[in-house]
């Protein structure tokens, strides 16, 4: 019989969820360590409906703190991307940037538009040292990775040894570049018709978009 590796045999079933949360926490801890500006962080993991269509999430103020006002950040990553530890340390730096904004005042990035990810986001993804690339103009600079052929920063290296301890996951997500959409000119701002074709869209100059007047040839509605 063949056996088992002392990894594989470090964790049983039973305990498999809760050693993967102690082992987040190290990992969180130790990128503390290394920027002084991650908080403190209840760690968690995205459910199983949810991490189909999310990597992980931040949400400020969510566990209370006995007889304090406020609460504790929750940071919570998919089990899925447990067995890349390079994608799972990106993930977490991603969470630590809002984390950082929040902690600054920042409220967490949000812009005008009421989403997260906007210039302010992307700057301090590229301190903490990942790509940060557009992806719409609705959820804005939120695709995240390591720049290609990039070596992980030195001060990062002891979080990534402590996510390559992780027993195995549920997998289900690959490595994979994303490029992303080219940024939007500023001042300009995205129109729709009513064709039933949503692709016909434009950009246009605010002052234009004030004026009004832009109509499609196709169905005669106006780009709103």
């Amino acid at each position: 019989m063949a056996r088992l590796s002392t990894r594989q045999t470090r964790y049983s079933t039973v305990d498999r969820g809760s050693q993967v949360i102690m082992v987040l926490e190290r990992a969180w801890e130790s990128l503390r360590t290394a920027d002084s500006r991650i908080p403190r962080a209840v760690l968690t993991l995205v459910d199983a409906k949810s991490r189909q269509r999310t990597l992980g999430y931040f949400a400020h103020s969510r566990w209370k703190k006995p007889g304090r006002h406020g609460g504790a950040h929750e940071i919570a990553v998919s089990p899925n991307l447990i067995g890349q530890p390079k994608l799972l340390l990106g993930t977490l730096l991603h969470e630590s940037a809002h984390a950082i904004l929040h902690e600054a005042g920042k409220n967490a990035g949000m812009g005008s538009t009421g989403y997260y990810h906007t210039k302010i986001f992307r700057n301090v993804c590229i301190q903490l040292g990942l790509e940060c690339r557009f992806r719409n103009t609705r959820y804005g600079w939120t695709i995240t990775q390591w720049p290609e052929g990039c070596v992980l920063p030195e001060r990062w290296l002891p979080a990534l040894a402590i996510l390559e301890e992780l027993p195995s996951g549920t997998g289900g997500v690959r490595p994979r570049r994303d490029s992303g959409q080219p940024t939007p000119a500023p001042g300009r701002r995205k129109l729709v018709c009513g064709c039933d074709n949503d692709s016909r869209a434009i950009y246009a100059p605010n002052s234009v978009v004030a004026d009004g007047g832009i109509l499609c040839a196709f169905c005669n509605q106006p780009f709103l």
